[in-house]
């Protein structure tokens, strides 16, 4: 599974950097939000913030497991955003090892 990743990884971003396990903050009023992203992948357009999620259903479940992470993910690029350009697009995905798919997450 993870040598799969690694080559779509390499095949979508050949020159990106690519960062794994990255330590992110972000303060929500009078929170702090601590969390790790799996995946940060930056290139001159964008960042890409990828999340593994064990899922061992079939297709017709994706749509609900991509609608549960939505938030988690959306408030990973909030963190990402807050720390870097603010006009450069932060994209969202979802990696699924098991079916071995990503499901980018707008």
């Amino acid at each position: 599974m993870s040598d799969r990743f690694r080559r779509f990884e390499r095949a979508q971003w050949p020159n990106a950097n690519v960062r794994r396990e990255a330590p992110v903050i972000l303060r929500l009023g009078d929170r702090t939000l601590y969390g790790r992203l799996d995946v940060v992948v930056e290139t001159p357009e964008a960042i890409v913030i990828i999340d593994h999620k064990s899922l061992p259903g079939g297709r017709a479940q994706w749509l609900d497991q991509a609608r549960k992470n939505a938030g988690q993910l959306k408030t990973y690029g909030d963190a990402v955003r807050a720390a870097t350009s603010p006009s450069k697009p932060v994209r969202k995905a979802l990696h699924l090892p098991i079916a071995g798919e990503i499901l980018f997450v707008e």
